[in-house]
């Protein structure tokens, strides 16, 4: 939760740093098997990254959170 949080910042630089912390969280968390966790971190993300600039976030989460499901 706290590194959701983070990385929901206005802030440019630190909201690029905490987005990459989540999706390497995410990663870790569905290798672990945790892919409920890693799951909510993606949508997350897909829920949040809204801007054009943030697509590319956006299109990764998508696809990470698909490949959870195969």
């Amino acid at each position: 939760e706290a590194v959701l949080k983070a990385a929901d910042t206005d802030a440019v630089y630190e909201r690029i740093k905490a987005t990459q912390a989540c999706i390497v969280m995410a990663e870790k968390l569905a290798d672990k098997g945790n892919k409920a966790s890693a799951a909510k971190v993606y949508k997350h993300l897909v829920q949040t990254r809204t801007g054009n600039g943030e697509a590319y976030v956006r299109d990764a989460a998508q696809e990470a959170l698909a490949s959870l499901d195969a």
